[in-house]
């Protein structure tokens, strides 16, 4: 009977597997209020009363448990009835007043909706005549929203044309957003900022992509994502704070016009305070076409594939670290190759020093170069270079950055092998997440010269480097021979070996696995106290001991990873 129970629950098991695995496929339905699209991943609403896109809804897992929507559902300071995605035009009228309007107020008398495509794999639905002022519009736009099964996204196409010549301050279209962090992908750069106190970043440089995330007005755990293969010319960020009851996050693609405060930096003037204007002629027209991504979790999800051998637990975890946490601290659209040690709320908390690698930016660049995403990566590549730039000749790499200014030390005034060593491995990691053994190869000089900084520390008589001050982080207080700069040179020398390795250098590849192997020897030899490693060895025989776990982890992971590596993995003719 126990036998047959346990059956039974397997079974029940995994016919419960298969059903939250069955896909939802696509739903069409369109009433005289609404239209509404969804397929277990997406459900959005598009409002025939108040022409805007007013729902905006994601599920991770695809099983319709839709979560809250990412749109603003706030006051809107020109009761325009604005709460989403929405068609918007700014006029400057005479005697330079502007005046603003937007499709949200009032539907059009010649507005009209046609289904192109209702299967469960594919729906498609074109509204037609979306006004920007429905008495006398300015400007009338065509929506077409495409929603395919599985998709996590739906695909916005839009075709907006002038029907009247008028004076143009700006036409857009505008999303409004609960989420709290804006974050923008340009060629230039990125920029991200929640809690801005200016509203507004205009730029004419070439997107990438947009998205937003965080809890905002409605939940936590929300994302909104914006990507163009027919980009506008302009695009304006939007970011709030707690006391703008409109909108926390957003983004306004502009199709005629331009914002009419500075480019490039948050500022706050906003559309209405403009002193020129565009001359817009009658049948002048503009096409944006993109996808607009959705989740109920706190990560953008256009750039994540659907057949994947990650569990939807694991994929979380993956790519809330890479597009909340990494990327989100990249500063490379103000600063080229920079990144912060901490997202901008709206300030980043160690302005002006950036590009920390102890080993902050290791970190980053290892999330970078894993997102799959090659914008990320290219952004991973200039990061390790910028620092490379800065090698000393003695070897020595930048602790950090102050602005453009190579800093050598920590801010505790430290000395540290973190740099050199963390700077090396994301080199090589780079490299070898990206394949470019192009780059290796002329990049390989600066690794090794970085190296040498640290192997010059050597002691061959203890067999262990002998530290100036700690592997990473200012307030580790340990020097000479310390378990974590010996454990992760290993490491390093290690990788290095195999990219000599690549490149035919046999003689360097057995001096760096010869090398590797001698420390590891001194580790077990000097290091080690019955159960554990300390923490530091003195000249003098005295040592310190904290028992910490980074330390004994870091020679867990690499020692054995060196027996390996020269046991298993090398062929026998260089064991």
């Amino acid at each position: 009977n126990m036998v047959w129970w346990a059956v039974f629950h397997v079974l029940l098991g995994l016919f419960a597997v298969y059903v939250q695995s069955a896909p939802i496929g696509c739903t069409l339905s369109v009433t005289s209020s609404s239209v509404s699209l969804s397929n277990g991943y997406v459900s959005l609403s598009f409002n025939l009363l108040h022409p805007q896109i007013d729902r905006l809804s994601g599920d991770f897992s695809g099983q319709g448990q839709y979560g809250a929507s990412v749109l603003t559902g706030g006051k809107d300071p020109l009761n325009l009835g604005r709460t989403g995605i929405v068609l918007e035009t700014d006029v400057m009228q005479t005697g330079q007043s502007v005046s603003s309007y937007a499709s949200s107020l009032a539907p059009y008398s010649g507005m009209r909706v046609t289904v192109l495509n209702n299967s469960s794999t594919l729906v498609s639905v074109l509204i037609s005549d979306i006004a920007d002022n429905a008495p006398q519009p300015f400007v009338l736009s065509n929506w077409t929203l495409t929603l395919s099964a599985n998709d996590r996204f739906f695909r916005m196409q839009t075709t907006s044309r002038s029907v009247r010549a008028f004076n143009c301050v700006g036409v857009r279209v505008s999303s409004y957003l609960g989420t709290l962090s804006t974050h923008g992908f340009f060629l230039r750069g990125v920029v991200q900022i929640m809690n801005a106190p200016n509203q507004y970043f205009a730029s004419t440089d070439p997107v990438h992509r947009i998205y937003t995330l965080g809890g905002g007005i409605v939940q936590s755990g929300i994302s909104a994502d914006f990507n163009f293969t027919t980009a506008p010319a302009e695009v304006v960020l939007l970011n709030g704070n707690a006391s703008n009851p409109f909108y926390r996050s957003g983004v306004q693609f502009v199709l005629v016009g331009s914002y009419p405060g500075p480019k490039d930096n948050w500022d706050s003037l906003g559309w209405s305070h403009a002193s020129r204007a565009v001359p817009v002629s009658e049948g002048a027209s503009w096409s944006t076409d993109g996808f607009v991504g959705v989740n109920d979790h706190d990560f953008p999800v256009l750039n994540i594939p659907q057949n994947t051998n990650l569990r939807p637990m694991d994929m979380m975890g993956f790519y809330l670290g890479i597009y909340a946490s990494s990327s989100a601290a990249l500063v490379s659209y103000i600063l080229p190759s920079h990144i912060s040690p901490t997202l901008a709320t709206p300030n980043h908390a160690y302005s002006p020093l950036y590009n920390f690698y102890d080993p902050d930016t290791y970190l980053s660049v290892a999330c970078l170069v894993y997102s799959g995403d090659t914008y990320l990566l290219n952004e991973a590549r200039k990061l390790v270079e910028l620092s490379g730039t800065g090698i000393l000749s003695s070897g020595q790499i930048p602790h950090h950055y102050e602005n453009d200014t190579p800093i050598y030390v920590a801010i505790s005034g430290a000395t540290q092998t973190g740099p050199n060593l963390f700077w090396s491995a994301a080199a090589m990691l780079y490299a070898h997440t990206s394949g470019n053994t192009t780059w290796l190869k002329e990049m390989l000089p600066t690794v090794e010269k970085a190296m040498d900084f640290v192997i010059n520390l050597y002691d061959p008589n203890m067999k262990l480097i002998k530290a100036p001050g700690p592997l990473w982080i200012d307030v580790f207080k340990r020097a000479n021979y310390t378990t974590d700069t010996n454990a992760f040179c290993v490491h390093v020398l290690t990788e290095l070996a195999a990219v000599e390795a690549l490149f035919g250098n046999q003689n360097k590849q057995q001096q760096y696995l010869q090398l590797a192997s001698s420390i590891s020897e001194g580790i077990n030899a000097h290091l080690w106290r019955g159960d554990h490693y300390i923490t530091q060895l003195n000249p003098d025989g005295t040592y310190k001991d904290f028992v910490d776990y980074d330390s004994n982890l870091l020679v867990t992971a690499f020692i054995i990873f060196l027996f390996l590596f020269i046991f298993l993995i090398l062929p026998s003719t260089i064991r």
